[in-house]
């Protein structure tokens, strides 16, 4: 149908696009975001809102880069590190710890390659390494030559900037950490995710009891008499939102 012409049109631009890690266009975005995210809390430090300001979480874990490049723009990885990458992913099934020797020199042959230090966090994960792992999927995703994730550099503006503006009504929230530790893993991914960024139902719970309580802190001595002690549980929610099979079918549609 039109839409699907539409959607595919669409992509095709997006993948006509990439971006090679350290592009210089970044620096554009990085600076217009934070111009643009002083502008929004100044506005509401002089309206005396309370504002509480949210890093952005996204699936790290279970979600592959969308392209790679290297930092010249190149598609294709030098052979060394091609013969490595194809070693170890025939490894990566019986032996993770094959697979982590040949990744590690693959990444060094071809540094910044985003697919490559994505599997690297997957060998890192499957021998329990998790804060190797954390770094590897992180750098995975800050060097995806299609950014469609908040990458770790527009969360440190959104942290520096809430810091900054402290002392002015400004409350930071991390969603990236509060995701982390609701989920049960170090690492959000799919318990989270249905994605790249869209969060299932859990993540969503997860996600607003993390910042109700933010937001509760911060609600005027006036507002609090009578309040409950007490949150809602998601079955709660899910039963008086009236979610149900078809909704959640509804949804997976969407996504797909």
């Amino acid at each position: 149908g039109k839409s699907g012409t539409r959607s595919w049109e669409g992509m095709k631009l997006f993948v006509q696009n990439q971006l090679p890690p350290g592009d210089p266009k970044k620096e554009t975005v990085y600076r217009n975001f934070r111009s643009n995210l002083e502008g929004i809390l100044r506005a509401g430090e002089r309206a005396g809102v309370p504002i509480v300001l949210s890093t952005v979480a996204v699936n790290l874990r279970d979600f592959a880069p969308f392209a790679s490049l290297s930092p010249q723009g190149e598609t294709n990885l030098p052979p060394a590190a091609a013969r490595l990458a194809g070693t170890a992913h025939t490894a990566q099934a019986g032996d993770w710890t094959a697979a982590l020797r040949d990744y590690t020199q693959a990444t060094k042959l071809a540094p910044r390659e985003a697919e490559l230090e994505f599997r690297l966090g997957q060998c890192e994960l499957a021998v329990s390494n998790q804060p190797a792992a954390g770094a590897c999927f992180s750098q995975a995703r800050d060097d995806d030559a299609l950014p469609f994730r908040t990458d770790s550099r527009l969360n440190a503006i959104i942290e520096e900037t809430g810091h900054a503006h402290a002392g002015r009504g400004v409350h930071l929230f991390d969603a990236a950490s509060a995701m982390a530790a609701g989920g049960g893993s170090a690492i959000p991914g799919d318990e989270s995710f249905y994605e790249h960024v869209h969060f299932t139902f859990d993540g969503n719970y997860r996600l607003a009891r993390s910042l109700a309580e933010v937001v509760a802190a911060q609600l005027a001595t006036r507002v609090k008499p009578g309040a409950t002690t007490g949150w809602a549980t998601q079955e709660q929610c899910e039963r008086d939102l009236g979610l149900t099979d078809w909704n959640r079918r509804e949804v997976f549609a969407n996504v797909v």
